[in-house]
């Protein structure tokens, strides 16, 4: 009666401070006993860990009444960008040039960096992108003699995001490898020369920098013709033995002086979620199994928390001091050997880490589906009698036939 009193007295404090529809999500949050200090987390994320592009994204895009800010640059051409073969050092490079974030003079001014847009090299027009690349004397030099049969280069009348689009669609096009590398390292040693002249007042003629180019271009060619081509020879070399149905779906055993413990959970939305566990020697001998109902979980991989810490708890109250917990999530046994974060796991990590410490030596391993398959059958099948756990010294029968395909009979 009391928590009856209790649960209706929560409800009716939560309405008054939240909103009705997050009431049964609040109800649902893992709590950890042994927790001393909240946590924050980034609602922005699937993993709520912050991040920075989670928070550009969270700068572009609509909040409550303002209107959304688009990211600078054509979009359609910076996928073409990331779908070019070309050098990541260039990507990066033609991906600033995009989103006009190269100092050229005219965003300098723009910036109030500097008062001075000029060209430094013809000293006629303001040194915008389309003029430093494209419109400039040295630059219609380097184009017109680099022999890129594409006239829209040094066409005035084109912008030079149309440009960028025919070097893009030329380096797909042509049947000349290194050719088709040309244009993006003569803009890359076009902007390089011009720092040169800006910060070293040193002047890089414009036919030396289209033989820098040209070289560049045919060694960057040559190096991923090379790394190509030696890949293909490890692998017809190597000669890889391929793996067996029944070596890939094989149960193995753990290490000596070790049990192992595999494990799985149940999750259907809006009910109590259900685990299950099967304990097995370093002989194979099976030891034990377990199920129980546990609590309201939000999600399959608070399933997957949730059935590993009955599970180890199980292995506690029966003495087991070294064991090998193997689940079938990948994302789980990431997270618990420290190769991923989660901000819901959080307090499900901090209750895991209480139990870990109170086995001698613990570990955390993944197993395919086929290799864990009786303890997935175990953690949904019915429990006896309606009972809340069930632990069993004798081999279930619901998964006699899947532990003799493991051989551990």
């Amino acid at each position: 009666m009391m928590n009856e009193l209790k649960t209706d007295w929560d409800a009716t404090k939560l309405h008054d401070w939240v909103d009705p529809e997050d009431i049964p999500i609040i109800q649902k949050i893992k709590i950890c006993a042994t927790a001393e200090r909240d946590l924050l987390g980034w609602h922005y994320t699937k993993n709520g860990i912050y991040s920075v592009k989670s928070a550009y994204w969270f700068a572009t895009h609509q909040l409550e009444n303002q209107q959304p800010l688009s990211p600078p640059g054509n979009v359609r051409l910076k996928q073409l960008l990331w779908k070019t073969k070309t050098s990541p050092k260039l990507q990066h490079f033609c991906w600033r040039l995009l989103s006009n974030a190269l100092p050229t003079g005219e965003n300098l001014r723009y910036r109030h960096i500097s008062n001075y847009a000029t060209c430094i090299r013809c000293c006629r027009e303001d040194e915008t992108t389309n003029h430093l690349f494209f419109g400039c004397e040295y630059a219609q030099a380097i184009w017109r003699a680099s022999g890129i049969p594409n006239p829209i280069l040094v066409d005035s009348s084109v912008s030079w995001e149309d440009k960028l689009q025919a070097i893009f669609q030329f380096n797909t096009s042509t049947q000349t490898p290194h050719l088709s590398q040309l244009p993006f390292w003569i803009l890359w040693r076009i902007w390089k020369s011009r720092n040169s002249l800006v910060f070293q007042q040193h002047h890089v003629h414009w036919r030396t920098n289209l033989s820098y180019a040209q070289r560049d271009a045919k060694e960057w060619h040559e190096a991923e013709s090379f790394f190509h081509h030696s890949n293909g020879q490890h692998q017809h070399s190597s000669h890889p033995v391929p793996a067996t149905r029944n070596h890939i779906h094989r149960w193995t055993t753990p290490p000596l002086g070790f049990i192992k413990c595999n494990y799985d959970g149940s999750y259907v939305r809006d009910f109590t979620s259900k685990g299950g566990w099967i304990l097995r020697s370093d002989f194979g001998r099976f030891l034990g199994a377990g199920q129980a109902v546990g609590n309201l979980t939000n999600n399959p991989l608070e399933s997957e928390f949730q059935a590993l810490t009955m599970a180890m708890q199980s292995c506690w109250s029966k003495g087991y001091k070294k064991v090998y917990f193997e689940g079938d999530n990948k994302e789980v046994v990431a997270i618990l050997n420290g190769k991923q974060s989660n901000f819901a796991a959080f307090n499900w990590m901090r209750d895991i880490r209480y139990w870990k410490n109170k086995f001698d030596e613990c570990y955390f391993v993944w197993t395919n589906r086929q290799c864990n398959k009786a303890a997935d059958i175990l953690a949904k099948a019915n429990l006896p009698m309606d009972s809340y756990s069930h632990f069993y010294s004798c081999i279930p029968s619901v998964i006699a036939n899947t532990l003799l395909d493991d051989s551990v009979l």
